[in-house]
């Protein structure tokens, strides 16, 4: 069952392999149309046909790390592969690769599958039955109960979502995203209270600059776009130290938050547009204020 926490794990052996050393590798029985309920691409090769399920032909399909680590620079698709048998000690069954998966997460929504093996699945060994809804899932989960009961009264079954068991898997990392993005958002309103006020600070410390050069025949204008790009320059200056801050923080979240990306060009852009947007409007609205002040009186402010 997918994201149940459990897997089977079993002794392989590669064909070639000249150090002879046993593997270990998840193994997962499956129907045929397995990969496609959970949408599990087929990236090369192809799943498993309804006649090698029923017959249990000696094929396999593997995820993406089995092929990379079984066999480097080679091509997986035709070799061999022996898989532990449990009821035969020291018996490994050969079987041939067919198709290539795209690595997922079986165990846990927070670890990427390792080696991993998928066998062509048996209805006597089939425990769990994966249905995929396109529409409201509560009608086919009444429908599906109403099966097992027709079929066997007696029969005892769990009908669940499966993003319930996902739910209940990422709320410590859904929990820490939460704190992470509430303290995120107070920095960033922080830093934009504390930009305002220092910009507007040191653009008032340079009134009586602004009146000798109003009084020496400055246009308005040039005043406001020398402080501007005065202001800005500084902006940028400590919106570069921050975001390289920014980068090194987020590297250290990946190993807490699933699939976080350490540069989100998206959220760094943004702060980055907010930031100069508060520095803009910060100069602009201090220096004219500051130009409106009759040069006399800028003259004497101290």
């Amino acid at each position: 069952k997918p994201l149940s926490g459990s897997i089977d794990n079993r002794l392989v052996t590669v064909q070639g392999d000249e150090s002879s050393q046993r593997r270990e590798a998840g193994m997962n029985s499956v129907s045929a149309d397995y990969f496609q309920t959970l949408s599990i691409q087929i990236i090369r090769g192809r799943a498993f046909d309804s006649e090698e399920v029923h017959s249990r032909a000696p094929v396999v399909v593997v995820s993406e790390t089995t092929a990379n680590q079984f066999w480097p620079g080679q091509d997986p698709l035709g070799q061999q592969i022996g898989i532990e048998d449990q009821t035969l000690d020291a018996h490994y069954n050969q079987y041939g690769v067919i198709g290539i998966a795209r690595d997922t997460r079986s165990r846990h929504v927070w670890q990427k599958d390792g080696p991993f093996i998928y066998l062509p699945a048996t209805d006597t060994k089939s425990r769990y039955l994966l249905v995929q809804t396109r529409t409201n899932s509560a009608p086919t989960m009444s429908t599906v109960r109403s099966l097992a009961a027709a079929i066997d009264p007696a029969l005892r079954i769990s009908v669940q979502r499966l993003d319930e068991s996902l739910s209940v898997q990422t709320v410590p990392f859904r929990a820490l995203a939460w704190v992470s993005g509430a303290l995120g958002m107070l920095a960033l309103v922080l830093a934009s209270l504390g930009l305002y006020g220092v910009t507007s600070f040191l653009v008032a410390r340079r009134t009586h600059e602004i009146g000798i050069r109003i009084a020496l025949g400055a246009r308005r204008r040039d005043v406001v776009g020398l402080f501007l790009r005065g202001g800005l320059r500084l902006t940028a200056i400590g919106i570069v130290l921050g975001l390289a801050g920014g980068v090194a923080l987020s590297r250290l979240l990946v190993s807490v938050l699933v699939d976080l990306n350490p540069a989100d060009p998206f959220v760094f852009g943004f702060v980055v547009l907010f930031l100069f947007a508060v520095a803009l409007v910060a100069i602009l609205a201090a220096t004219r204020r500051a130009t409106k002040v009759d040069p006399i009186v800028a003259l004497r402010y101290e």
